[in-house]
């Protein structure tokens, strides 16, 4: 229930926090996690590191901490990112994201194969993971389809 919480705070429902008492792993953890995805955001690396490494391996938000080291070395070391993305199970709900992010690194074929079974907002993020527009990849999906004559 707290990682569940923890996608909520991120995501800008902070009255999750009021739930929990102050000294809670959720609302201890936060703002590390809230700074980092600021530093993530504004390309600030050696910042969204530190705040991650201040990120207890036991808290609601370890899957987020896997995941942002991921992204930071997504171009840079993509073997590492994804083997950092693969550690986050499948029950956890953080693992949309990053599935989200695998498949943003997937080869063509399979990039927009898995796209097309995307919500909006992963389609938007996996777009632009990958430095393309949403609408360009929505195009040649488009284009790409069988031609259904009835």
């Amino acid at each position: 229930m707290r990682a569940l919480c923890a996608t909520q705070v991120l995501a800008g429902e902070e009255r999750f926090l009021d739930l929990f008492p102050a000294d809670d792993p959720l609302c201890r953890d936060f703002p590390r996690a809230r700074a980092a995805l600021h530093a993530y955001c504004s390309g600030q690396d050696e910042e969204m590191e530190r705040q991650l490494k201040a990120i207890p391996f036991r808290s609601p938000f370890r899957d987020f901490r896997q995941i942002s080291k991921a992204l930071s070395q997504l171009h840079s070391d993509a073997a590492t990112a994804a083997d950092l993305l693969d550690r986050v199970d499948a029950a956890s709900p953080f693992h949309l994201l990053a599935t989200t992010i695998k498949t943003s690194q997937a080869s063509d074929p399979d990039f927009l194969r898995e796209y097309q079974a995307m919500g909006k907002p992963q389609r938007h993020f996996a777009a632009a993971l990958r430095g393309v527009l949403a609408a360009a990849v929505f195009l040649l999906v488009f284009f790409l389809r069988p031609l259904r004559i009835s």
